[in-house]
Order: structure tokens, then sequence, then C-alpha cells
């Protein structure tokens, strides 16, 4: 192989990221719940800033004595920067001299560091590669947006590529049958009594509704592991639903039920498009919805996370290789569609509304 010694090469790893302190976990939610990419309101953003700042505010108190249980911070970070380690050291075999960062969505300033750097390192071409498998406007396409939008801040002039998901990729789904074999077994189960439940975050139906592929990614995964092993019995649902939308179904803690109801024994549950751990995963299915499942006669179980799995680490670095040598696609192109006109139209809807209350909307018309 010939080896590639160029400085300009940088490599992007986007995560979710997460509070790295009992004081970060207010604005860690207040992130979230205020993208308009993650929680689309039919409201002018300012309005939904106001509101879901407050919800934040107001959930940060429960949910902080869960985040000092987890050691004062989340499993994420950690988990992430073994990542990154993990890849600059298959890079490094492999003969590639490319610098990786981390760009996490709901730090608050993190991606504005991560530009800085990049431009401060004199970075000419970029690849951003998602921590995502599966291709989501509120996941992978916010994190490209926030970075290219702090990138533009500065007036990079540099090439953006972005690797869009990798949902049936042989070494995904091979990380993913590797660990589902690892827990059946330890726990010795049987596909007579046990059932495989993929447990993906959810999102709204109207997200999916109007094009988002993410929902169409998980089944084609979950096609392959299917391929792969056959005598087991797969099914899917959607965990981490936010206010009263109507998410995809069937919700996890209600499959759940449904499998309780048929006598099924036992549960391994894969938490599908998680590569690892945090709140979602240690806290709502291992404590939450295990407990649950107990209570209705169910043995759950749960495969570990991807994190730096060997095969998975290899993909990402097939990632970098490919881009190198080939043309990749452009990050533009993988942005959430704009909300520009919609919050207009709010406005003006909000507008009439508030003039009429005022009873001044005679002098409108």
């Amino acid at each position: 192989m010939t080896q590639m010694s160029s400085p300009t090469l940088g490599v992007v790893m986007l995560n979710f990221g997460g509070p790295g302190s009992l004081q970060d976990v207010s604005p860690f939610l207040q992130a979230i719940l205020t993208d308009p990419n993650a929680i689309q309101m039919p409201v002018p953003h300012v309005a939904q800033n106001l509101l879901m700042g407050t919800i934040g505010r107001l959930r940060a108190k429960k949910v902080a004595p869960e985040y000092e249980n987890m050691g004062g911070k989340s499993p994420i970070l950690e988990s992430s920067a073994r990542q990154n380690e993990a890849l600059q050291q298959e890079l490094h075999q492999r003969q590639f001299a490319v610098k990786v960062y981390d760009s996490y969505r709901y730090v608050r300033g993190h991606a504005a560091q991560t530009a800085k750097q990049i431009v401060a390192d004199g970075i000419e071409r970029l690849l951003l590669l998602p921590m995502y498998p599966h291709f989501c406007y509120a996941t992978t396409g916010s994190s490209v947006e926030q970075l290219l939008q702090e990138l533009q801040k500065l007036k990079y002039q540099g090439e953006v590529s972005c690797v869009r998901s990798y949902p049936e990729s042989p070494k995904y789904v091979q990380t993913l049958q590797d660990l589902v074999q690892q827990s059946l077994q330890q726990h010795q189960l049987d596909p007579s009594d046990t059932v495989i439940l993929c447990s993906a975050h959810g999102l709204p139906q109207s997200y999916v509704d109007d094009g988002d592929p993410y929902q169409v990614e998980i089944l084609a995964t979950i096609k392959q592991l299917k391929l792969r092993l056959p005598t087991w019995r797969f099914e899917l649902a959607f965990q981490s639903k936010v206010g009263p939308a109507q998410w995809l179904t069937p919700a996890t803690d209600d499959a759940i039920c449904d499998l309780a109801k048929e006598g099924i024994a036992n549960v391994l549950v894969i938490p599908i498009s998680f590569v690892n751990d945090h709140l979602e995963t240690l806290v709502e299915l291992d404590e939450t919805y295990f407990d649950m499942a107990r209570e209705q006669g169910i043995n759950p179980f749960r495969t570990a996370p991807i994190e730096t799995h060997p095969q998975f680490i290899s993909l990402l670095a097939d990632e970098v290789e490919h881009w190198s040598h080939a043309f990749a696609i452009p990050a533009k192109l993988l942005l959430p569609p704009s909300q520009s006109f919609q919050r207009y139209f709010q406005w003006l809807i909000y507008g009439l509304l508030v003039a009429s209350t005022l009873g001044i909307s005679q002098l409108l018309w």
C-alpha cells in the first residue's frame, strides 16, 4: 500500500455526546430539546428555545441523580475517546497519517472547539464519520449541520465530505452478530423460548412520513442479521419517546409486555443503532424496562456495546481509506431540510393571533 503522509487530511467522528459533570446535565438536555432537527415543534424557533429550555432545566433535576449513579458524568465521553484512539491506531497500522477529531452534537461549544482545531491544523480535506450507523436527519444530519456552521464561521475553505451511513455493511452486521452470539452462548439461550428484540432510539412518525430513511435502514440491518441467524426470532421496537406526538411503534416497553403475554421466557435486547453505552441503555433498558420484564415473568438480557469491537473499528478505517482514494458525498448534501419558510409562516400566524388577541386586528385589514 502506498503510504499517505499528507497532514492535510482530517476525520471527524460525529457523536451524540453527553454531560461531563452534573453541572453539564441541564445544558446538555437543553441543547437536545432546542435542536429544531431533533424536536420539531409547530412554533417559532425562539418560542421553542424558551419553552424547551425551561423543560430541560426542570428535567435536569430528575435526571441528574441518574448521572450521579454513573459516576457524575455520561460514559459516552470516555467510550468515544476509546473509539477515537482505536481508529487512530488502526489507521496508523494501515500507514495512514490522518488526524482524527471528535464532535459532540449536544455538548455546547464542542463543535466550535473542534472546528477551530481543524482550521489551526491546516486541514484541507475533511471526512465526517458518523457514529450513527443508520442515517437520520435528527442525528447525522443535525451533527453535520452544526459542524458545517462552525466551519463556515471560521471561513473554512477546505473540502468536507461525509459518510452517510452503513446499515448493511458486512463488518457492521458482523459486529452485531458477534455480540448477539456471545450473549446467546453466555446465557445459554434457546430459540424456542427466546426473542431477540432490537431496541432503537425512537423518532416521531411524522419525520418518517416526510421521508427520513431511519426506520428503513434499521430494518435493512435486521434483515441482514436474520439471514445470518435464521433460527432466531427478531423483533423491532423503539425507545426514548419524548412529548405527546405519535412516535414509531411499537414502543420497547409495549413490545416486552406483548412478548410476556405470548409466554416468551427470555428476551435478548440489542440496542440497535447505539454504538456506546449511555443513559438510554444503562438506565432506560437495564433498569426501567428490565425491571418491568422481570415483573412480567421474562428474563431480560442485553448485548454488550459495540464500542471498539475490532470489526467496527475496521469498518470505520475502511471508510476513511475509501474516502482518501475516491469521491465521497459532499457533506452539504446530507443537511436536514430547511425549516426557514415553515418558521417564517409560524411567525406570521402567531403575529396575527397576537394582534387579534390585543384587539387591533382591524388595523391590519
